[in-house]
């Protein structure tokens, strides 16, 4: 057995093992911004959803 190189693993992995840190800094920021533009549409389905659910 030997020691699998860096190019080896990312072709086994599929792809890079590590993201990096503002990748996933600007994720929660994208998702943060589309909760805030879309908190109307958001918060009527959970009331509709929570009405549907006390019917039944």
């Amino acid at each position: 057995m030997k020691e699998l190189q860096k190019n080896e693993l990312m072709e086994v992995n599929g792809g890079y093992t590590r993201i990096p840190s503002w990748v996933k800094g600007s994720l929660w920021v994208a998702i943060g911004f589309y909760i805030i533009d879309n908190w109307a549409d958001i918060k009527s389905g959970i009331i509709d959803g929570w009405a549907a659910a006390m019917k039944d």
